[in-house]
């Protein structure tokens, strides 16, 4: 929504659900908020830095928003002892939705299969430590897509 001639007013919404959702700290609603700010501020970080962004690009940063984000919750609240079980509820035996087209399901698999092999990598940093993850976590993002995507693909399987 234009604000101004010289201004743009922006916003994140969150459906009433997902707010309630959050209150009761459900890792479906985490999930939808994390993703809808990672979408948002990826999309302000990319123009302020000139850089084209896609949407790969930003699922898959989303994808990794949400993987990190449940780790270090998990870290804080259960010492870390949960991080493998939310890494194989948020990436094994995910269902697309079937309304999507195939360039769409193409995409969400690429950034999907990406991400998760990515995901259990970070974990591994946060066993070392979390500066360790956040460090890795910082270098990645400041990569163009290309970048990111290359290093996401070095990451060994697990």
């Amino acid at each position: 929504m234009l604000a101004g001639e010289d201004e743009v007013s922006l916003a994140v919404y969150l459906s009433d659900e997902v707010q309630a959702d959050l209150v009761r700290g459900t890792l479906n609603a985490h999930c939808h908020a994390t993703e809808g700010v990672s979408h948002f501020v990826m999309l302000l970080w990319s123009a302020g830095q000139e850089r084209p962004v896609r949407q790969l690009d930003l699922e898959l940063q989303a994808e990794i928003d949400k993987a990190s984000t449940c780790l270090l919750l998990d870290r804080q609240h259960n010492g870390g002892r949960g991080g493998a079980t939310l890494l194989r509820r948020l990436f094994e035996g995910v269902e697309l939705d079937p309304r999507l087209d195939a360039r769409e399901r193409s995409r969400y698999r690429e950034a999907h299969r990406l991400a998760a092999r990515y995901a259990w990598h970070l974990l591994s940093e946060l066993e070392i430590g979390v500066e360790r993850m956040l460090s890795e976590l910082r270098g990645l993002y400041r990569l163009p897509a290309e970048g990111k995507r290359a290093r996401l693909a070095s990451v060994p399987a697990r």
